[in-house]
């Protein structure tokens, strides 16, 4: 009787349409979008983007285009984007939220926040970003210290390293102030390896030990990155980051973090003076702002 049932549902849901036989009644073309990480997003709309300029050289583009032979015309390379600030809103985020991030992705769409927040021209944005810029360096020296005494100590140690192993003068001299050990018998150390042997009772345990310390340190790191703790650079960054949303509130927080962490180790370009468009200048030397046009959002 059971079996009669079961088998009875079983014909009786087959005749039904598919449509109805899936969960929660959707049909193949009404599921749920999937949604995807950011990173990848980003990448996935980014990717067209970058291989545009490879389709538009091969020789179909270039006759579709007016090119005889090939490659860009000079319609495509009068089109062609030359400054950040020609860029659109959506190129800049993609740009700002890739791995690495932009600096001058995030300071231009820092300063197209300024022009919306004060309503002002980009000239006038730009001397905002000056000011941001002189702000969130201030405290650059300082961070960078730990970093400039870690390259040089590394720098140091490791150039030092191969005199104190393989130059018979200085072995003897580091010998006699610090490790007296007993000397070599006469003619072993005539050569460099000869002298390498000597110097190696002494120079492997701490060689070793520092090298076993940084494999150690590296394998934490890597476990500490699992575990999601930020290093202590990550802190650093975040730190500057809120320092400056809370001098500047008035501008977007998100828009201010990108371009704080990215200005907060590398801060040669942060103020955008060098890196002006060539329009801008233009406009200042044909007569002042009136002539200033805004960028492409």
């Amino acid at each position: 009787l059971l079996s009669g049932r079961h088998n009875a549902r079983k014909e009786m849901a087959c005749r039904l349409p598919r449509s109805a036989r899936r969960p929660w009644g959707f049909s193949a073309a009404a599921r749920p979008p999937t949604l995807l990480p950011p990173t990848l997003l980003a990448r996935q709309r980014i990717a067209p983007l970058l291989s545009a300029p490879r389709a538009c050289s091969s020789g179909t583009a270039a006759g579709a285009n007016g090119g005889s032979k090939g490659g860009p015309t000079r319609e495509m390379v009068r089109e062609m984007p030359r400054h950040i600030s020609e860029l659109s809103g959506e190129m800049l985020f993609l740009m700002t939220k890739t791995q690495g991030g932009s600096l001058i992705a995030s300071r231009e769409r820092l300063r197209r926040d300024i022009m919306w927040v004060d309503d002002v021209d980009y000239e006038a944005a730009g001397v905002r970003i000056v000011e941001i810029a002189r702000y969130g360096t201030g405290e650059s020296a300082l961070l960078k210290a730990p970093y400039y005494a870690g390259w040089v100590t590394a720098q140091a140690a490791g150039w030092a390293s191969i005199p104190l192993v393989f130059s018979l003068e200085l072995a003897m001299s580091f010998n006699r102030h610090y490790v007296m050990a007993p000397l070599p018998d006469e003619g072993g150390t005539d050569t460099l390896l000869e002298v390498g042997i000597w110097t190696w009772q002494w120079m492997e345990p701490p060689l070793g030990t520092f090298s076993f310390f940084l494999l150690c340190a590296q394998f934490g790191a890597q476990q500490r990155a699992n575990l999601g703790i930020k290093p202590f650079t990550a802190r650093l960054r975040s730190r500057k980051a809120n320092q400056l949303c809370a001098a500047f509130p008035q501008y977007d927080r998100s828009i201010l973090r990108d371009y704080a962490k990215a200005i907060c180790f590398d801060d040669a370009d942060a103020d955008g003076l060098d890196n002006e468009p060539l329009w801008l200048e233009r406009s200042r030397a044909a007569g002042g702002r009136d002539n200033v046009k805004t960028p492409s959002m």
